[in-house]
């Protein structure tokens, strides 16, 4: 699927996606996450908004639909960000901006 680009009015920012995020390719796709469930009930997302959509739909629809998009500054699965050396962090950092 094709989704419209539009800017965000939120860009929630990770250092490099986890190993589980890696494999599911959804961001903080970790069933044992509560990153979800907390997007819904701080009303980030909206409680209803595709509330029987699969993580995957969710996660893809957000920037066009919400405004709402993940980015991370390394693209190296991990789930210790200490496997990673400040010089790394720091040149994904510079790639980032």
């Amino acid at each position: 699927n094709h989704y419209a680009e539009t800017r965000l009015r939120l860009l929630i920012l990770g250092h490099n996606p986890s190993e589980k995020t890696w494999q599911v390719g959804v961001s903080y796709g970790n069933p044992s996450n509560r990153f979800w469930p907390l997007l819904r009930s701080s009303g980030i997302l909206p409680p209803l908004w595709r509330a029987s959509d699969p993580l995957s739909r969710i996660n893809n629809c957000m920037p066009s639909e919400l405004g709402i998009g993940f980015s991370d500054l390394g693209c190296l699965p991990g789930s210790d960000a200490a496997e990673f050396s400040r010089s790394v962090m720091l040149q994904w950092r510079d790639d980032f901006y």
